[in-house]
């Protein structure tokens, strides 16, 4: 390490990045950082951040699993997983077989006669995904979801697609709020963004899977590359997405 650690100019970034992230940048030891962050009383950036199944705690039970779990970017297993530690009883619960069978078809949709679509609940997806994939979610008209966006004034993700690969790899090392604020886009697109591109995956040589941020990736990639970047064996890769019936990418 060869930086130097200058407080005028680096106590600002304190919790705003990993700790290793800013002794990359400063050229200083993680340790140092971490040291400077506790002595100023600056929470972690992990502490700081809020795990992606509890952000959308409000729509468990509300829609399918799957529909919640396609708008967070999570697999349908880990929001099943969420929603029964927090007592929620299932969108499906006590409607029946024919429920039951509507639960497993390939697009998940509003129970029918279900009425006025409660915009409170999703207007903060409107410009963070195409407008196609929300209408599918909510089973609605895509018009719909057009119709509403340009009401709010919102741009649609397909304008907003530049500025996020400009991003880079600042995803994941910066908070997805910081961002957010920095670049003036939505955070919900920043993030959506992020876990897409895989970024924030933690690239030590000996890694450990997280369930709630790497089974979104599960069949995006290879088997074999998602291993290496996470730092565990390619059969445990295989394996975990053969337990959530995710196919392989394809080659």
């Amino acid at each position: 390490m060869t930086g130097r650690y200058d407080p005028a100019r680096h106590d600002c970034l304190l919790g705003t990045m990993t700790d290793q992230a800013l002794a990359d940048l400063v050229g200083i030891s993680k340790a140092a950082i971490t040291k400077r962050r506790n002595a100023k009383g600056v929470p972690s950036y992990t502490a700081q951040t809020v795990p992606a199944s509890r952000a959308f705690d409000e729509l468990l039970g509300t829609l399918p699993d799957r529909a919640v779990a396609h708008l967070a970017g999570l697999a349908a297993a880990t929001v099943a997983q969420r929603r029964a530690k927090l007592g929620i009883a299932s969108y499906w619960q006590g409607e029946g077989k024919a429920a039951r069978r509507a639960d497993r078809a390939a697009r998940p949709k509003l129970r029918p006669g279900r009425g006025a679509i409660p915009w409170a609940r999703y207007d903060r997806f409107l410009g963070t995904m195409y407008d196609q994939d929300l209408a599918a979610v909510l089973h609605i008209a895509p018009r719909t979801i057009l119709n509403r966006r340009k009401a709010l004034g919102l741009p649609s993700y397909r304008d907003l697609v530049p500025a996020l690969q400009q991003l880079g790899e600042l995803m994941g090392q910066v908070p997805d709020d910081v961002l957010a604020e920095r670049s003036g886009l939505p955070v919900e697109a920043i993030r959506r963004h992020r876990l897409a591109m895989g970024y924030g995956i933690n690239r030590r040589r000996r890694g450990r899977y997280d369930p709630e941020r790497h089974d979104v990736i599960l069949g995006m990639i290879a088997d074999a590359e998602l291993a290496a970047r996470i730092g565990v064996s390619a059969q445990s890769i295989a394996q975990r997405r053969r337990e959530l019936a995710v196919p392989a990418a394809a080659q």
